[in-house]
């Protein structure tokens, strides 16, 4: 059904079919030559100049409104599945800001690309399992994030580890070979979606459990990174940070599994983590809450403390 409603929404922006008044999309009549009125006919009938430019709008506001139904249905069938790959997870009983659920419709109901159909679906699904989780800053940015941007960032999402992205000068030649430049980093950063990306000084620290050792699972889909640390000595991330509202928009990226680039940011990672930390490439095998199990794939790096 939604693909007949596309295609007649194309049809009527081509001129081959108009909206009724009732929202009937019907074919334009043929005209032949003596279809056109005469001046006497024409300033008799409504068709002024006004008149006609009035039906133009309203046209347009029936083509508008019927373009945005149509982007909220595909945006709750992709909320529907999204929903259902979380079956199992344990909501909040909380209920979502009304505020934020008007704010989310009015931004969603504009979206026609289906990767960010696709981000506005897991964001209100997302948001009803827990509330607060996503800002009404988020929204604002989720809603300006163009097409092309927001494939930059899908690219990206593999490379990501803690919060921190390796830095396009020591992992710039991996970036070009996915179509990511350093024009592409700063300007993520004008959006303020990363952060230090010319300082390349930025770092995180991994804290460390009571007996001072580190374990830590970062998932990335159906494969992830387990980060190991066996030595006294703080672990340190360097490279180029994530915002928190970037961080945000990673989390709503679907199929961040690209498992060729998280095997290549965990292998650029574990070398310059120092002594006693090991990171595997691991297979995320289930979830209960916040609890993560994995089984290991490949060791990606470690080092003798």
């Amino acid at each position: 059904m939604l693909e007949k409603v596309d295609q007649d929404i194309q049809d009527v922006r081509a001129g081959k079919k108009v909206i009724t008044d009732d929202y009937r999309v019907v074919n334009v009549p043929p005209q032949s030559s003596t279809d056109f009125p005469t001046l006497e006919e024409w300033e008799k009938s409504e068709g002024t100049a006004l008149m006609q430019m009035a039906k133009s709008i309203e046209a347009d506001e029936r083509l508008g409104r019927l373009q945005q139904g149509v982007n909220l249905q595909r945006i709750g069938i992709y909320a529907w599945e999204e929903a259902d790959n979380k079956q199992g997870s344990q909501g909040s009983d909380e209920a979502v800001d009304d505020d934020w659920l008007r704010k989310w419709r009015v931004y969603a109901k504009d979206i026609r690309a289906e990767q960010l159909q696709r981000m506005w679906a897991k964001i209100l699904v997302e948001e009803t399992l827990e509330p607060d989780s996503y800002s009404f800053h988020t929204l604002e940015l989720l809603n300006r994030l163009s097409k092309k941007e927001a494939t930059i960032m899908a690219k990206l999402a593999s490379f990501e580890l803690v919060g921190i992205l390796p830095s396009f000068a020591s992992f710039g030649a991996t970036y070009e070979e996915v179509g990511i430049s350093l024009d592409d980093f700063l300007h993520l950063e004008n959006l303020g979606l990363l952060n230090g990306v010319a300082i390349d000084t930025l770092h995180k620290t991994i804290n460390r459990k009571d007996d001072g050792e580190i374990m830590q699972i970062h998932p990335y889909g159906e494969y992830g990174l387990l980060i190991r640390a066996f030595s006294q000595t703080p672990v340190k991330v360097r490279g180029t940070a994530v915002a928190p509202v970037g961080a945000e928009i990673f989390s709503l990226i679907p199929n961040r599994d690209d498992v060729d680039n998280i095997r290549k940011s965990g292998t650029f990672f574990a070398t310059q983590l120092g002594d006693g930390v090991r990171i595997d490439l691991v297979r995320i095998t289930g979830r209960i809450g916040t609890t993560i199990s994995c089984d290991p794939l490949e060791r990606l790096g470690y080092s003798e403390a």
